[in-house]
């Protein structure tokens, strides 16, 4: 008898956890402020991570060989390349987030 109250418990709890989202792993917790010389040559994707919803901080994630890499959307060297990189799109600048 207890085992079937066990075993109905750890159903329960496992259906209970099977919807939660998953998504806040893929969040950046800390930013890299400065950047390596020869990294942004070798990125192969860009994202941006809004504080907004499940993520805490806004960080620019770089895909470089299969790693996402935060980065700080402050630095000034990662807004001049994304500027050429997509001269169209908006680009992060640092006024746009107010100091902490």
């Amino acid at each position: 008898m207890r085992l079937v109250i066990l075993v109905l418990i750890l159903c329960a709890t496992l259906y209970c956890t099977d919807g939660l989202p998953t998504n806040f792993a893929h969040c950046c917790t800390e930013v890299a402020r400065r950047i390596p010389q020869n990294l942004l040559p070798r990125v192969t994707g860009v994202q941006i991570q809004k504080s907004d919803g499940i993520c805490n901080i806004r960080a620019v994630v770089l895909q470089v060989n299969n790693k996402k890499i935060c980065m700080d959307p402050k630095n000034r060297s990662l807004q001049k390349w994304m500027k050429k990189r997509h001269p169209k799109k908006n680009v992060v600048r640092a006024s746009h987030y107010p100091s902490v």
